[in-house]
């Protein structure tokens, strides 16, 4: 536990200093997580869609007896972006940990993640620009190292029609670095240029991938909603300076007409980063604006790089590319690659992901081949098992040693149980480990999404959780499967009425972190799951600072589900109390000194407690806040 406590510190050194909440586990020992962090799209900048560091649920204790609906968090619109989790963010001078989300409405939420309650804050962006209308439609990313939320909002108003990139305080939710800035660009090749301030006015351009982090800038990438004839739009590509907000590139995916569209999507993903800055993403289908047919360059090895996978740097100069030798076929049958998106396979230089047309492919970072007709210059190409099934939301890999199994990837294609196949370097093996059930596939359309969680590669660990819309009924369930064993499922939302997930889903997954599972819903909340002994739980402080003789008043915060509670204190300093019933502690300390104290919340209708520790220190004249 401490070795991956380390190992998580190294990676995101600003806000994992102290662990936010410390909840009692029915059972098992205490556990005061460094929870996983997830600041970006699918986890991690390699986009695996897995939680590796997940130490509380594992495939014992995710079971109808266990596991089950915990509380929800209201939100003021859907939700078609993933959760962000952020632990230990000190927010009024109390420890946190924070999911954030960002809303269609043109919102960012900031709640405690264990419990139930009002948000930490919020930031309504339509607030400071009457009579504008914002929406939220691409997953924000977080950089710990600044402590800084950055969100794309675009307006929907009949006003300006604008994007803006917003930096917020991960602790208040203030803008920072002079922002918001309105974005633009301009991009230049084979004779053309295109303007994106220009193009921004279209109702019909969106920001659906995630944003990401390279190098230092903001990459956010633009596509449409709405494609026919008549309506024209480019895929974008724009780099933003971290630091300052400024506009650093511009690059668009086609630019030579009569070819249109080609637009970045990736059913929500962001762009894949490697560990030395570059970026890579799914390109989709062009057409001509006149008939909406397939035009003829959409492909052109040039400035057309319809259902292409690109290889750009953090200037979003063109690195590398593929084009499938069927290019013109998809773009004729609206069958774009970028209904998904890639994953890297981390340490092994090899990328791999599928589109509309259902193929798996494998390609090498080092040399992607550009187009070739027979798709030759890839490491791997894969058929779908059926006719027409396309995937929408792309794979989930699970790193682990060959003596743990293998490494497993995770592919789910529409009205299709989920498939796992090992991988065994630098190839998938086509035949699958296990499947997920065939009659809770049927009906599940495109909208279905997966996420893993596991503590490291262990056997006993792994879940596959699927976020699951009925397209049909538009009625959505969360499930849990065995990750080693997809057909033998641990539980679903749908069995017990108290557990039900209201509202649909989208292609947005699941967010897994400290034993809780985060799904978000078009029916404007955020449904948390997890154990049901985590609902009794004690909100951790920060260190406190009090002068001499002066009045203090600090509420000691905790939740049981509703079951009465205790509070008892030990190490106040003389002149402080600590409400029995209440929490709360008041007086006038009477002594200089560092005090530790120990808080003991019990719940009453079970008698289980638990503790929480923090430093006083009383002073000697007025304490600057």
């Amino acid at each position: 536990m401490q070795r991956l406590a380390n190992k998580v510190k190294k990676k995101y050194p600003i806000l994992l200093s102290t662990g936010a909440v410390i909840s009692l586990l029915a059972n098992i020992p205490l556990v005061i997580a460094n929870p996983a962090p997830f600041y970006e799209s699918r986890n991690d900048h390699y986009r695996t869609g897995a939680n590796l560091n997940e130490t509380i649920l594992n495939t014992s204790n995710v079971n109808y007896s266990e596991f089950g609906l915990l509380f929800s968090l209201p939100v003021d619109n859907p939700i078609v972006t993933q959760t962000l989790y952020a632990p230990g963010v000190s927010v009024k001078n109390v420890l946190h940990n924070v999911v954030y989300i960002s809303t269609t409405g043109g919102s960012v939420y900031a709640y405690d993640a264990d419990q139930s309650g009002p948000p930490l804050w919020v930031d309504h962006f339509a607030a400071a620009t009457p009579g504008v209308k914002w929406s939220i439609e691409s997953t924000p990313v977080i950089d710990p190292a600044t402590n800084t939320l950055y969100v794309v909002a675009r307006d929907t108003s009949l006003i300006t029609r604008e994007f803006k990139l917003h930096a917020l305080d991960l602790s208040t939710g203030a803008e920072k670095f002079n922002g918001p800035a309105v974005l633009s660009g301009t991009y230049t090749a084979n004779g053309h240029t295109l303007n994106f301030s220009n193009l921004s006015g279209s109702q019909n351009l969106k920001s659906h991938a995630g944003l990401a982090l390279a190098n230092g800038q903001v990459i956010i990438c633009f596509s449409t909603s709405n494609e026919g004839p008549g309506i024209s739009y480019n895929g974008w590509v724009l780099s933003y300076n971290a630091a300052t907000l400024q506009p650093t590139a511009a690059f668009a995916s086609i630019i030579s007409p009569p070819a249109v569209g080609g637009g970045i999507w990736q059913a929500g993903r962001a762009p894949v980063v490697d560990d030395n800055g570059y970026i890579y993403l799914f390109v989709g289908n062009t057409y001509n604006p006149i008939n909406y047919k397939a035009a003829a360059n959409g492909y052109d090895g040039t400035g057309n790089f319809s259902e292409s996978l690109l290889k750009l740097d953090s200037k979003l100069n063109l690195i590398d590319w593929f084009t499938p030798g069927a290019w013109a076929n998809l773009d004729n049958n609206d069958m774009d690659l970028s209904s998904s998106g890639p994953t890297l396979i981390e340490g092994t230089g090899l990328l791999t992901g599928a589109g509309k047309d259902g193929n798996l492919y494998v390609w090498n970072t080092n040399n992607l081949g550009h187009y070739n007709a027979t798709d030759a210059q890839v490491v791997q190409k894969m058929p779908a098992p059926n006719n027409n099934q396309r995937v929408m939301n792309g794979v989930v890999f699970w790193r682990r040693t060959t003596e743990q199994g293998g490494s497993l990837l995770f592919n789910v294609y529409n009205n299709s149980p989920i498939f796992s196949l090992v991988f065994n370097n630098p190839k998938l093996n086509p035949t699958p480990v296990s499947s997920s059930s065939v009659s809770e596939a049927i009906n599940s359309g495109k909208h279905n999404s997966v996420a893993l969680s596991a503590n490291g590669g262990n056997p006993g660990t792994g879940i596959i959780w699927e976020l699951q819309n009925n397209a049909i009924t538009n009625a959505s369930v969360l499930r849990a499967m065995d990750a080693e064993n997809l057909g033998n499922e641990l539980w679903n939302s749908s069995t017990y009425l108290s557990d039900n997930l209201q509202g649909g889903t989208t292609y947005i997954p699941p967010t897994v972190s400290n034993g809780k599972v985060y799904a978000p819903t078009l029916d404007s909340q955020l449904v948390v799951y997890g154990l049901k002994s985590q609902l009794f739980s004690v909100t951790q402080l920060a260190n406190q600072t009090a002068a001499l003789n002066s009045g203090v008043s600090l509420q000691i915060n905790a939740s049981a589900g509703g079951d009465t509670l205790a509070y008892a204190a030990t190490g106040l300093p003389a002149g402080l109390k600590i409400n029995p019933k209440s929490g709360l502690i008041s007086g006038s300390p009477t002594a200089i000194g560092n005090y530790l104290i120990v808080v003991t919340v019990t719940d009453s209708n079970t008698n289980r407690q638990v503790t929480m520790k923090f430093s006083w220190t009383i002073l000697r004249g007025i304490i600057k806040s």
